[in-house]
């Protein structure tokens, strides 16, 4: 819902210039619906009236001061837009030449008017809303069917093997073995230095980097590799030691 501009801070400050006389927000509202060309405003005129006016009040709230700061720069930018030549570009049939001035404007009178109506519900004191209740679900209707016993044990034994849970088979992935993988390591470091990541695989999985980096550590601790980090997060380097690699397996 529009707010009426003279509810505005902006309707208070009255301008009178050649072509135009009233409100600040109704000569905004007239260049956004291009009723009013922006070529023939003098913004030098708009600036000095709107300061007499801000010097004519006791306490200027700092709002103002940022609404015309927003309103003057969007006249400012639309007055040079007009005036600077534009080079000549071809045009899509059948599609507009977008003005993302006018949208901006736009946009900035939506939230405008969004907080006026919220200032409004405060100053109504409606901060805030009551949740309704919310009405309890109707009981279910059990039809009740007079049998014999046998007939009711008959029933409830079906009705048991029809929600009987039936059994899940969990497919596992295989473990990975600290021992084989360490002798992984040692096996792809018997050409020398190597990348961790080279070492376990470009393409292992999480668990395969888990245990290969145990494995890492097992083989560092026993003095059969020793491994540098140049960065954090970065490749790490393993270097095989001078000792027989089938010596340092993770069993030994």
């Amino acid at each position: 819902m529009p707010v009426d501009i003279r509810s505005t801070r902006l309707a208070d400050c009255l301008i009178t210039i050649e072509g135009f006389s009233g409100p600040l927000d109704l000569l905004l509202r007239l260049v956004e619906e291009r009723r009013l060309p922006v070529t023939e405003l003098s913004l030098v005129e708009v600036t000095d009236q709107f300061l007499a006016h801000l010097a004519s009040l006791e306490d200027a709230p700092l709002e103002l001061v940022a609404d015309f700061t927003v309103v003057a720069a969007r006249l400012i930018a639309l007055k040079a837009r007009a005036l600077l030549p534009r080079p000549a570009e071809p045009e899509a049939p059948g599609e507009p030449e977008p003005d993302d001035l006018i949208r901006q404007l736009k946009l900035y009178q939506a939230f405008r008017d969004a907080a006026q109506e919220l200032r409004l519900r405060e100053l109504r004191g409606r901060r805030a809303y009551v949740r309704p209740a919310i009405s309890p679900p109707s009981p279910a209707r059990v039809k009740v069917i007079a049998r014999d016993p046998a007939s009711l044990l008959t029933a409830l034994r079906r009705w048991h093997r029809r929600v009987e849970p039936r059994p899940v088979t969990l497919r596992l992935p295989p473990a990975i073995s600290l021992r084989a993988m360490a002798r992984r390591l040692l096996a792809g470091l018997r050409g020398g230095a190597r990348t961790f990541r080279e070492l376990v695989g470009r393409k292992a999985d999480r668990r395969e980097l888990a245990a290969g980096f145990l494995a890492l550590l097992v083989l560092i601790r026993r003095g059969a590799v020793q491994a540098e980090q140049e960065v954090p997060f970065g490749e790490i380097m393993v270097t095989p030691r001078a000792r027989p690699w089938r010596e340092a397996t993770a069993d030994d």
